[in-house]
């Protein structure tokens, strides 16, 4: 259908292109089942059983629109890379659907029957280039037979938008979703995309949510592209992004001012059981991107994934902002569904804002790690400078009365700094607490002020609520190597509160080799051992160091001579 007289406003219904008549034997054209070149208002395919065509097995696209003209048109109920029974798969030997610089189109819809079934496509299931605005791609089954329960992939990614501005991959109802699962690369991509929203879709699963049909690369993955919503504050506007074969989302070089909101990424539909995917939950390695947020119904669900809840990688990684959310917990934020590393990992990226003074800031990270590996967060490499974590929860439930302990330390620092945890304004404190290991370790860190927490205690900052430790360690501890580190200070509210560390643990330990380090200003009581021990002492051991003369004495803070 080209832009000619007859161009606009008909209907292709009940055919079969690309098959033989019995609809099981590839007879492909050699180009496009179905082209519309500057074609309005046409309708391929219908909500009837009767109006669905078949459209597969052809050389180049299924179905192709392209020509600025080409607005209005319908493409819906159709199966597309497969057979007459929509369960076995017949490709298109490049896009399922391809939309080339067109606007105001519809693929799917949100009336009963209105998805199309496209798997087995060469290249994209579906294809938007240089498109918009107002293309709505809506309840369609892009990867999986029409069952939503079997895995038929397109050999490509399910679905790519390039170039393209203000489009809509699902909506905020139901009847919006779009299942994006089991394809060859990964579930949808944005490059060089702007303005794009993504609602509402399940990707990595089945259609009931409950079952990994997992993408084998990413589920989404947005590249240099910008302002872009990944969900939304309504529970109607989550996407499900689990069971992938690499990460949930993936947020790569140039990508700035995205926004990832109200997302289940590595649980299942309930937010109360896991349904991994391998790698993190979200990975990011470009700068200046929201990750939750302060408002009811922005934070994230994320928990169960086999890395990282959130990763952060590189110098470019920065400025983000990654607040509200649940990392590690379930939807109720009482029972831990760790991710396997750690929660929140920040490896050599500067200037991140983890939590905040805002009410509903502050992230629950908890339950994270299996017995062998991470902490609750853990900043790494010289690059990881500036970063602030402030008003979280890190290793209780959403109450902060309640241990749900991260396997190891609630944060670890290692050859990295200057950087903030905590302050002295009211709400920049975290709750350090429940932990298996240490509540904060630096090791080899330099330059990081820690300030206004609650560490070891609960909320109400009187009860025990003891982080574990390594015997002869402590609830806060400088390796070697460590210097210039604040603990306290003397403006109102920068002391810490350090209490209840168990069995032969203390308050605060500094270790032979730390230096420089400064204790002021805060409320250290009601631990096991030393409220502040000087790691091994004059006598070679740990506990208490006798006073001798300001000589030139080396070791833990040169023994504060």
């Amino acid at each position: 259908l080209s832009n000619g007289a007859n161009g606009h406003s008909n209907l292709v219904q009940g055919n079969i292109i690309g098959l033989s008549l019995a609809g099981s034997t590839a007879l492909g054209n050699t180009l496009d089942g179905v082209a519309l070149y500057n074609a309005s208002g046409n309708q391929i395919g219908g909500t009837a059983p009767a109006a669905r065509n078949l459209i597969s097995g052809n050389g180049a696209d299924g179905a192709h629109l392209y020509g600025a003209g080409a607005t209005g048109n319908l493409v819906q109920g159709n199966y597309i890379g497969t057979d007459v029974s929509g369960i076995l798969g017949l490709g298109n030997a490049l896009d399922g659907i391809f939309l080339d610089g067109v606007s105001s189109n519809t693929v799917g819809g949100i009336s009963a029957g209105s998805g199309n079934v496209i798997c087995r496509s060469g290249r994209y299931g579906v294809e938007l280039a240089r498109c918009g605005p107002s293309n709505l791609v809506q309840g369609n089954f892009i990867g999986t037979d029409a069952s939503g329960r079997v895995a038929l992939g397109n050999w490509g990614s399910g679905l790519c938008l390039s170039d393209s501005t203000n489009n809509v991959v699902g909506g905020s109802v139901m009847e919006a979703r779009n299942l994006v699962s089991g394809n060859g690369l990964i579930g949808l991509i944005i490059s060089n995309g702007l303005g794009n929203v993504v609602a509402g879709n399940f990707i990595g699963t089945d259609v009931t949510g409950t079952n990994g049909l997992g993408n084998n690369l990413a589920g989404i993955q947005i590249i240099a592209s910008s302002l872009n919503v990944v969900g939304g504050t309504s529970p109607s506007n989550r996407n499900l992004v689990s069971g992938n074969a690499v990460s949930g989302v993936e947020i790569l070089a140039g990508a700035s001012g995205n926004t990832v909101q109200g997302n289940f990424i590595g649980t299942d539909i309930t937010g109360r059981w896991a349904l991994s995917n391998r790698v993190d939950g979200i990975h990011i390695e470009s700068g200046g991107n929201t990750i939750g947020g302060t408002v009811g119904g922005a934070g994230n669900l994320l928990s169960g994934n086999l890395m990282n809840g959130v990763t952060l990688v590189g110098p470019n990684a920065a400025a983000n902002l990654i607040q509200g959310n649940f990392i590690g917990i379930d939807l109720r934020g009482v029972a831990a569904i760790p991710n396997h590393y750690a929660g929140l990992g920040v490896s050599g990226a500067p200037n991140n804002s983890i939590g905040g003074s805002a009410v509903g800031a502050g992230n629950v990270i908890s339950g994270n790690g299996d017995p062998n590996t991470e902490a609750g967060i853990y900043l790494v490499g010289v690059g990881a400078t500036g970063n602030l974590i402030q008003g979280n929860k890190i290793g209780t439930d959403i109450t902060g009365t309640v241990a749900l302990s991260n396997a190891h330390e609630g944060i670890y620092v290692t050859n990295a700094g200057p950087n903030t945890i905590g302050g002295a304004m009211v709400g920049t404190g975290n709750i350090i607490s429940g932990n298996g290991s240490r509540g904060i370790f630096i090791d080899h860190g330099w330059g990081t002020t820690i300030q206004g927490n609650l560490i070891g205690v609960d909320a109400s900052g009187t009860n025990a609520l003891a982080n574990g430790s390594p015997i002869l360690a402590a609830a806060v501890e400088f390796e070697s190597g460590s210097h210039d580190n604040l603990i306290g200070g003397l403006t109102p509210g920068a002391g810490n509160c350090i209490g209840f560390a168990p069995s032969l643990r203390s308050g605060v330990r500094i270790r032979n080799g730390a230096t420089n380090n400064a204790i002021l200003g805060n409320a250290i009581f009601s631990n096991a051992e030393l409220g502040i021990d000087l790691g091994f002492g004059n006598e070679g051991t740990y506990g208490v160091s006798l006073n001798d003369p300001c000589d030139a004495d080396t070791g833990a803070n040169n023994m504060q001579n």
